[in-house]
């Protein structure tokens, strides 16, 4: 299995105001509304983090590059999947000048590879993709994000928020909901885990109480 990560799509900076516009321009506004329009999109002419409309941009963008790979991992015998800037291929046997012909193609649709964040993974190493680990064969969590979690649940559920949070230091003013909303990812990738739907009920029960 492969991992790439385009250095300039994991901050959208590869994806300058030019590119918006012409989005625009292909469903036939006019030079000037394009230009309003990529402008409510950007941020310092880049598209931003965060900004609900990034991720459909970006993959209206990203269309003809993720094409491209798509004919090349078929040309090798590969799956191909993308989220964001992961870029992920996988198969029995990948050569290693397959990594190299991939960053030509980013190279080509105007996208550096983040050569720290790119990966060969052969037989039995960890493998984790967006946060979801493949390694056995089924859909699980990593451990460590299990145990971290864990962890957070008990001492809140124990000691409750207040005494929590203050202990810890920590004043993010939705750490309850933001603990929640991993605890409901967890949910969808391990659906059947007793122990996840019991304590997301007990969680969301104490974010009631306050």
């Amino acid at each position: 299995m492969v991992r790439l990560f385009p250095e300039q799509v994991a901050v959208f900076t590869g994806i300058c105001i030019k590119r918006v516009i012409s989005i625009f321009r292909n469903l036939n506004y006019p030079q000037n509304i394009s230009y309003i329009f990529a402008k409510l999109c950007c941020k310092n002419d880049c598209l931003p983090q965060g900004s609900p409309t990034s991720p459909y941009i970006s993959n209206i963008i990203l269309k003809r590059l993720d094409n491209r790979l798509v004919t090349l991992s078929k040309t090798y015998f590969l799956q191909y999947s993308r989220y964001a800037d992961d870029l992920v291929f996988s198969g029995d046997y990948i050569p290693h000048k397959f990594i190299k012909i991939v960053e030509e193609i980013l190279q080509d649709e105007g996208f550096s590879p983040n050569q720290d964040k790119t990966k060969l993974i052969v037989g039995q190493g960890k493998k984790i993709i967006t946060g979801i680990s493949v390694s056995n064969g089924k859909l699980t969590i990593p451990r460590t994000m299990k145990r971290t979690l864990r962890r957070e649940a008990h001492f809140i559920l124990l000691n409750g928020l207040e005494l929590h949070t203050a202990k810890i230091n920590n004043r993010d003013p939705i750490y309850l909901e933001r603990l929640i909303g991993k605890f409901n990812f967890w949910k969808c990738v391990e659906p059947e885990s007793e122990y996840v739907l019991k304590t997301l009920n007990e969680l969301k029960k104490c974010s009631s109480n306050i």
